[in-house]
């Protein structure tokens, strides 16, 4: 094959761009550079919302392990945190849930929620307590809970416009309670965006444990009919 002499522009230019070198980058900074170059914020929508709640949970261990408090917890949370988990920014905005801030709301919590760079709803209540709950771990590894303030449970009507339109929910209740839910946010959905209709959303429905009985079963398989995915933990 008949071999050419570069030109000196063409030496050149391969010169300076030898000189030129691109500092290496660990794999997860270039993805998440690449992710915002794709994305821009009017283009991520709300991908997965949890009506789980957010839970400040004090953790008691076998001595001499000290215990911990303060600690975020609640099943709201922790799918969250999943979610995010597997979408960095700027998709981490696809994360919708809702945290209730009591009067007691540690700013610590506050901003390392803020720092996640989701879409979490933070709701101000400041005439209540936060949610709070005692943990306690004994021989093998057995875990004690009880709640140590008042509970306030998330339901359809607690859902923004933004995330009434997710595409998929969490949703920790009973069986009946799972039908109700299920049943007001695709009604509500309807009202905010009919042409939405034609794509309803996923609903992964988690069981609470102590309704996981065999006199819940009836109601727990018309609950299955309508969430779309089941998850259960070792308990149920």
């Amino acid at each position: 094959m008949q071999q050419y002499a570069a030109s000196p522009d063409y030496a050149r230019v391969q010169r300076e761009h030898a000189c030129s070198t691109v500092p290496a980058l660990p794999l997860h900074v270039l993805l998440d550079a690449l992710l915002y170059i794709m994305a821009d914020d009017e283009d991520v929508t709300i991908d997965f919302v949890s009506l789980g709640m957010f839970i400040l949970d004090d953790i008691e261990f076998k001595p001499p392990t000290p215990p911990v408090k303060d600690v975020v917890g609640g099943a709201g949370a922790y799918s969250a945190i999943g979610a995010r988990i597997m979408s960095p920014p700027p998709l981490s905005r696809s994360v919708g849930w809702i945290v209730d801030c009591g009067s007691d709301f540690p700013d610590e919590v506050r901003n390392t929620i803020q720092q996640w760079d989701t879409s979490c709803l933070l709701r101000e209540t400041p005439h209540r307590l936060t949610t709070r709950g005692w943990n306690g771990y004994g021989e093998n590894e057995h875990r004690a809970f009880k709640y140590m303030t008042e509970k306030l449970r998330i339901d359809h009507d607690a859902l923004t416009p933004e995330l009434l339109l997710s595409k998929s929910y969490h949703l920790i209740c009973s069986s009946t309670r799972c039908i109700d839910l299920v049943t007001n946010i695709l009604f509500k959905r309807k009202c905010l965006a009919p042409d939405r209709w034609v794509n309803p959303p996923l609903f992964i429905w988690e069981p609470v444990p102590d309704l996981c009985t065999p006199e819940d079963y009836e109601e727990c398989l018309q609950a299955l009919r309508i969430a779309a995915s089941y998850t259960i933990e070792q308990v149920e």
